[in-house]
């Protein structure tokens, strides 16, 4: 490879890091905004954070854009450039723009549905960032071997855990979203389990409607019964990912490094949702829960890409 195009392949994967670091801090940011204001967090000066959430947010929304740009800028100049990456490209602007337009609307919303957006785009933007980071790092790395059998068994346990995962935080950004607007302070705890939902719990969790203070408790058992879904879900999220991690570790050392991080953000999470269920609270372990949810994300993408991408007989590291 030239070395014009080789610092060039490496400068773009060090903006593309530079930019899912930017998105998990946007992501913290909005949720310690949301949640200061539904008076889920207790601050002894609640506007100042508010005001200081803001503005780095605003700065580290702007810093994307430029990003992007520079990105895009450089990409270009790598003829020819893959369809592959003009496809992540074209969704990093769709994604920038739709939550540029959603950041309107997403201030006191009592709509779920905003809520959810921006937290889903929020995290699909990262991804997508991280898909282009390793796709220039693939291209610039040299390969290794590593046997066909665990390469097939990745490519099952891989996916499977990544689904799960997905499936998660769609269900955490739901109840994020269920509680936007209405804030802690106005649910009713409910205690019992809701293993099944009624009428008046399937219309209470339509993302689609607007909230009403007065349906409060509708609203609180909606959001126990998300509740012991997302708990459940944590359940498999964990089980599929101590497999594929055992599954990892098997073969050598150049991949336990991998499979101890992935175990080490799984650990985390766990205790972290198993803190929020037991202190019933969704304060700054919720900020930091969606943050340890994201680096979760990209490492599992990190396993499901590399090995979906390469021959068994020539597997590309990654660093």
């Amino acid at each position: 490879m030239p070395a014009n195009i080789l610092r060039q392949s490496r400068l773009i994967v060090r903006l593309s890091v530079f930019a899912v670091l930017l998105m998990i801090i946007i992501l913290m940011c909005s949720a310690i905004i949301r949640l200061t204001q539904d008076n889920c967090i207790s601050l002894t000066t609640p506007d100042a954070i508010v005001v200081a959430a803001r503005f780095i947010h605003r700065i580290s929304a702007s810093l994307v854009g430029i990003v992007l740009v520079i990105i895009l800028f450089l990409t270009v100049r790598l003829k020819p450039v893959p369809v592959n990456r003009i496809a992540l490209l074209i969704i990093l602007i769709a994604l920038t723009l739709f939550l540029a337009m959603l950041g309107k609307f997403s201030s006191g919303t009592i709509m779920p549905a905003i809520t959810i957006a921006n937290i889903i785009a929020g995290m699909a933007m990262m991804t997508f960032f991280w898909l282009l980071r390793m796709d220039f790092n693939l291209a610039v790395q040299a390969p290794f071997h590593l046997s066909p059998r665990i390469i097939r068994s990745t490519r099952i346990l891989a996916p499977l855990a990544l689904f799960f995962l997905l499936i998660q935080i769609c269900l955490g950004s739901w109840i994020a979203g269920l509680n936007a607007g209405i804030g802690c302070n106005h649910l009713p705890a409910t205690t019992s389990v809701i293993y099944w939902p009624d009428s008046l719990i399937l219309k209470a969790i339509d993302p689609f409607r607007i909230i009403n203070v007065s349906e409060n408790l509708m609203l609180s058992n909606a959001i126990a019964w998300l509740g012991f879904i997302h708990r459940l879900g944590s359940l498999i999220v964990v089980i599929a990912t101590i497999v594929l991690a055992v599954n990892l570790r098997q073969y050598g050392t150049s991949l336990r490094r991998t499979t101890t991080v992935l175990l080490f953000f799984l650990v985390i999470q766990a205790l972290l949702g198993i803190a929020m269920v037991e202190w019933k609270t969704t304060g700054w372990i919720g900020v930091v829960h969606n943050a340890i949810a994201a680096f979760l994300l990209l490492q599992i993408i990190n396993i499901y890409y590399w090995f979906s991408r390469n021959k068994a007989d020539s597997v590309k590291n990654w660093k």
